[in-house]
């Protein structure tokens, strides 16, 4: 040990006076890297992350640096004989097609290959990518790459992580990939891959992630699977495998921490004599749609779980008493939704015991009885589409990282609490209390500021003024306060929020008259307005159709679903993303129709009759007949 400090000194010394120097490039790998660099256009949409940035724009072909293309950036050169080795290229900005004929595979002594998150232009991926027979690591993930999984992969031999996901690649697993015996890291996630499971996959041992979920792959998940001992996660969510399976064969992967089978048509046996059932070892356990009828005993044991999702079974009865003991300080995401869940087994109030729970979501189900008591940590709280009572407790507003509450759909009463004035709003992005019996007046939600983008108060028994504080919500986008007891004048005010593009206030008492709007640009984003079943008089001024320029019609097929995003942050930081689709009811010739998707297209014609107005835009002037 007394010799450590003086060797450290001599290192430092000789560098001192022999610098590590950079390899110099190789002039075919610089000409090569350049002719690369200029077959692409640089656009800042092609990539997705925040983070991106065009790193050839460094790339020079005469300066200082026209010798060292070592020391560009994304490239990586061998220290002894100068080949370029590395090259990484994610998020930078390019954009074009990629083809065999392409200076990149020239560069035939590549270890290391990075082009994710560029947009390559749905070109398929080139076959002389098998050409590069030194590669270690490709990651061509999320590139817009079409077409066939390329069968010269197979010749790629000495291949240990390979991610192709977030493509548009088509066709079944080549059988070339069984020669890929080195691979310990395979995902070909969220592509359109058909085909049936390969039992082959099984025989690849040195596998530790194979990632294979949000395709459309079909059969059965093949026995050979278990041999994968050096497995640590196995994801196949969301494809068409059907077949019955026993979870036996889970538990007897010793490393196994990942599993997620959801939302196939499977049938999982949970029943298990196995001796591993009672070794803890899940951490992600996705077993949503798997046709289960109880919980699995075997999530006793489990004091690791940080995610678990059991959405859409056959799950019956009260939440059982030994769950609350199940991974107490690990479990971050709870989804018990769209089963047949009726209550808790415990005594009321019932005080969620999970101290890292960030998510729950136990909608759709039955449950009754008061709503439970949420973690100080709890970001989304989604217990809408039950029995529930009672009322909101005020500890609701302790969460300081509450982002969304939808109560939505049960049979919650009382008055709206005051932590909706300050505390809860200082964080909420969506708040959906639609569909119970709240009465009294609305706090003024948002008064100092907020971030909510959705309220939902609507079928309720909630009465006086519209609170002037939602003129401080300036990133609301969906308000709707219909089918209440409201007794105040058109709120003109409203037009002043810059994202506002969901207004519906029917069946209320709203009255008077609608006067001309404030200025040129009131309501600049409102696609959806329903002022039907109120009490308004006189004329609805023209302006405020023609300033309505949100409303314009618009190709269906470019169309898409109003939602709001709202983002959340899990374990180490790692940033999560959420979204939520709002709905609402709509009167369409005297019929209330529930829209659960809306979508932003021209909306003027067909929601007319729910002004109240004459059909048709001839009119110079619309009478209210609300």
């Amino acid at each position: 040990m007394h010799f450590a400090l003086p060797i450290i000194f001599l290192l430092q010394l000789l560098t001192c006076f022999f610098p590590i120097v950079q390899p110099l490039c190789l002039s075919h790998d610089r000409l090569a890297l350049l002719q690369l660099k200029n077959s692409f256009t640089i656009d800042k949409d092609a990539s997705e992350e925040a983070s991106a940035y065009s790193k050839v724009a460094s790339w020079a072909s005469e300066g200082t640096n026209h010798d060292e293309c070592c020391s560009w950036d994304g490239v990586k050169c061998d220290q002894d004989t100068g080949h370029v080795i590395g090259l990484d290229l994610t998020s930078s900005w390019l954009y074009g097609s990629i083809d065999s004929n392409s200076t990149l595979f020239k560069l035939s002594q590549l270890q290391n290959l990075s082009l994710a998150d560029n947009d390559f232009n749905d070109s398929p991926i080139p076959f002389s990518i098998g050409s590069l027979y030194s590669l270690k690591v490709l990651d061509l993930s999320g590139c817009q790459f079409s077409g066939l999984l390329p069968r010269s992969l197979g010749g790629l031999r000495g291949l240990s992580f390979c991610y192709l996901a977030y493509n548009n690649l088509t066709g079944p697993i080549p059988s070339s990939l069984q020669n890929l015996t080195h691979i310990t890291e395979l995902s070909f996630a969220y592509n359109q891959l058909h085909g049936q499971l390969p039992a082959w996959l099984g025989n690849l041992t040195q596998l530790t992630w194979l990632n294979l979920r949000n395709n459309m792959l079909h059969g059965v998940v093949p026995h050979s699977f278990s041999g994968l001992r050096a497995l640590e996660a196995l994801l196949l969510s969301h494809n068409e495998l059907k077949a019955t399976l026993e979870i036996d064969m889970f538990l007897d992967m010793k490393y196994l921490r990942r599993l997620q089978l959801s939302g196939n048509k499977l049938w999982l046996r949970t029943e298990t004599n196995n001796s591993n059932a009672t070794v803890s070892k899940f951490e992600v356990l996705h077993l949503g749609s798997c046709n289960l009828s109880n919980f699995p005993s075997f999530l006793r044991y489990q004091q690791k779980l940080k995610i678990i999702d059991l959405w859409e079974n056959q799950i019956s009865g009260k939440i059982p008493k030994w769950l609350w003991n199940t991974s107490r300080e690990s479990l971050g995401k709870a989804d018990f939704s769209r089963n047949s869940l009726t209550g808790f087994d415990q005594t009321p109030p019932v005080v969620l015991p999970w101290v890292r729970l960030v998510s729950l979501d136990l909608s759709q189900n039955a449950l009754k009885g008061s709503l439970p008591i949420p973690p100080a940590s709890i970001i989304q709280y989604d217990l809408s589409d039950n029995e529930l009572s009672g009322e909101i407790s005020q500890s609701l507003g302790n969460k300081s990282s509450l982002q969304l509450v939808d109560l939505s759909n049960n049979n919650l009463s009382g008055v709206l609490p005051r932590c909706l004035e300050e505390e809860l709003t200082d964080s909420l992005s969506i708040l959906n209390l639609a569909s119970n019996n709240f009465h009294g007046t609305i706090p003024q939600i948002g008064a100092h500021g907020s971030k909510l983008q959705a309220i939902d108060l609507g079928h309720n028994q909630l009465e006086g003024p519209l609170p002037s504080s939602l003129a401080n919500c300036t990133m609301l986008e969906f308000l709707n306060l219909g089918n209440n007891k409201l007794d105040d004048g058109f709120p003109s005010w409203l037009g002043a929020l810059p994202n506002l593009r969901l207004l519906l206030l029917r069946k209320n008492k709203l009255r008077g008259v609608i006067n001309e709007p404030v200025s040129d640009s009131g309501f600049p984003k409102l696609r959806v307005i329903d002022l039907s079943h109120n009490r308004f008089t006189g004329l609805l001024p023209p302006h405020y159709l023609t300033q309505w320029s949100a409303m314009k019609r618009v190709n269906i097929t470019q169309s898409s679903y109003l939602s709001g995003d709202f983002v959340f942050f899990y374990y180490d930081n790692t940033t999560y993303w959420g979204s939520y689709t709002y709905s609402m009811n709509i009167a369409n010739k005297g019929t209330d129709i529930a829209y659960s998707n809306i979508q932003a297209i021209d909306l003027k014609e067909r929601f007319l009759e729910a002004l109240g107005v004459c059909k048709g835009f001839r009119c110079s002037t619309f009478r209210i007949t609300c």
